[in-house]
């Protein structure tokens, strides 16, 4: 799965919705889902809505925000990626000389 950015309208989030864990902490849960056909015209790949909890699956839960497949960011090549390279290299190097070492 890739990445998503995900943008909410937090002034939109139903604040009544918001339970604690057993830790304290204040949750909100959300529900994103890919949109039908693709990419729309603002580059976003999804909808987000907040989930609204079992008691009140009958309500309309609110639009908050999209979602957006972002690109993995490349990490350098590693030494074992740049071998075929140097390889070629010294194969090169050793056909274009002009005298044989042996």
């Amino acid at each position: 799965m890739e990445p998503l950015k995900i943008t909410i309208k937090v002034n939109k989030l139903d604040k009544t919705a918001f339970f604690k864990g057993k830790n304290g902490d204040v949750y909100c849960s959300l529900t994103v889902w890919p949109n039908k056909d693709g990419e729309n015209q603002y580059g976003n790949h999804a909808s987000v809505k907040q989930d609204l909890g079992k008691d009140r699956r009958d309500e309309k839960a609110p639009f908050i925000g999209n979602a957006k497949i972002i690109e993995r960011r490349s990490a350098p090549p590693s030494k074992l990626q740049e071998l075929p390279a140097r390889a070629k290299t010294l194969y090169e190097e050793m056909n274009d000389a002009d005298e044989i070492p042996f």
